[in-house]
């Protein structure tokens, strides 16, 4: 995935500085695919749209700060988040930390800082391009969210591509069963069954892909 052809959402309440964030992207070569102001706002465009990157306020007008957006996004989605900060006290500094941003950016800030900012955050985002490398002849672009088969582009469901995509970027690593179904069907509470009946369509048609189910916790893609 190229730097200019990234997709980033920008969640902040103030509207000045939103459109000041948005001008200065614009300049940059980057493209806005949303701006945001509150919790519930952000998680719909981020289903709506799937940023490549997050330009995420820690503090929002509601009951659900940004690092409430930023824990939901990365335990559902992977997606990088970049925070904007000004003063915040320790408890919250601490909280934000804990989420393990790509990066901050100080309010006030200029262009030059947000250029560098997103440079940075895209270059070492583990879903920026990078492709995984599974058994069977099988790897997964995850900047193209395309499967490929001895170079070959594979052809899956809306939400066959959503679970493989989930399990590509954590690949390894075992995502929870309510992550996925929160991901897959938008936060709507659906039968065990559901979840099930999709992973076996899944092996169905990759029977090389080693998906794995780690009983009572979610499954897992392991690479070679």
């Amino acid at each position: 995935m190229s730097e200019e052809a990234a997709k980033i959402l920008v969640v902040e309440d103030e509207m000045f500085v939103s459109e000041y964030i948005c001008q200065s992207l614009a300049k940059l070569g980057y493209r806005v695919c949303g701006v945001a102001d509150c919790y519930e706002e952000a998680l719909e465009l981020v289903v709506e749209e799937s940023p490549d990157l997050i330009l995420l306020d820690i503090e929002l007008s509601g009951d659900k700060s940004g690092i409430d957006v930023a824990s939901e996004v990365l335990e559902r989605w992977s997606i990088p988040v970049v925070f904007l900060t000004a003063y915040s006290d320790d408890q919250t500094l601490i909280r934000a930390k804990q989420i393990k941003p790509m990066g901050y950016i100080t309010k006030p800030f200029t262009e030059h800082d947000i250029k560098i900012a997103v440079m940075m955050a895209l270059e070492r985002s583990p879903s920026g391009g990078r492709v995984i490398h599974v058994s069977g002849g099988y790897s997964y672009d995850t900047g193209q969210q395309q499967l490929f088969k001895d170079d070959e582009p594979i052809f899956l469901t809306k939400k066959e591509l959503k679970l493989l995509h989930m399990l590509a970027v954590k690949h390894n690593q075992v995502v929870p069963y309510q992550a996925i179904e929160g991901c897959l069907w938008d936060g709507i509470v659906v039968s065990e069954s559901s979840l099930r009946a999709l992973v076996l369509r899944l092996r169905k048609k990759l029977p090389d892909i080693p998906v794995q189910n780690v009983s009572g916790i979610g499954y897992v893609l392991k690479d070679e």
